[in-house]
């Protein structure tokens, strides 16, 4: 992402509704910046379409809790 926000949230938006991967690059995107409500609603897409992992349930986590969303986001922050 190199810290290119706008262009990867478009790229990511362009695949569409389908591409659960894009979903995955969105939830964390948002998670980045700190936006949870956006982070909260695409990780909660995941984990309803039963293709989440581990990273999904954490950011959908972290969207609801400050201290750990803090600490997830330096973990994935670019640096």
């Amino acid at each position: 992402m190199q810290k290119k926000y706008d262009l990867a949230e478009s790229n990511f938006l362009k695949a569409g509704p389908r591409a659960s991967a894009a979903w995955y690059g969105l939830a964390k995107l948002y998670l980045i910046q700190g936006k949870f409500e956006q982070t909260e609603e695409w990780a909660r897409k995941i984990v309803e379409s039963g293709q989440a992992d581990e990273g999904a349930r954490m950011m959908l986590q972290a969207a609801k809790d400050k201290k750990l969303s803090d600490g997830l986001r330096f973990m994935i922050e670019p640096q």
